[in-house]
């Protein structure tokens, strides 16, 4: 158990671990974990490790942060449906694909300096 601003938590169950290679590990876990008190829902958190050969550091641990996805998703649905109308119209031209890809990088990227 490890005690945080006065409460207690209990591991319940491991949601999901990813990593990246950056001079050592970066991992990026998502576990579930409940209040010690009576009753309590588990609730779900994410923290980022870094181990290395010298030392292993814990960066943080938080309560689940919940994205608005919505920005993202419609993005990526507009860049999609523009993808494919572009190559329906030239099945057979190979440049077609290569165009269809710039112009979807260059629609994203504005989508995303937009946000920032």
């Amino acid at each position: 158990m490890k005690k945080t601003a006065a409460h207690t938590y209990k591991f319940v169950k491991l949601i999901r671990v990813n990593f990246s290679a950056v001079g050592g590990v970066l991992n990026f876990i998502t576990f579930q974990a409940k209040d010690g008190k009576p009753g309590s829902h588990p609730q779900n958190f994410q923290t980022r490790v870094y181990q290395c050969i010298e030392k292993t550091e814990v960066q943080f641990c938080r309560l689940e942060q919940k994205k608005s996805t919505l920005p993202e998703e419609t993005s990526i649905l507009e860049a999609y449906t523009k993808t494919h109308k572009m190559l329906s119209k030239k099945q057979s031209d190979k440049t077609s694909i290569l165009e269809a890809y710039t112009k979807t990088r260059k629609m994203l990227s504005k989508k995303q300096s937009g946000k920032t």
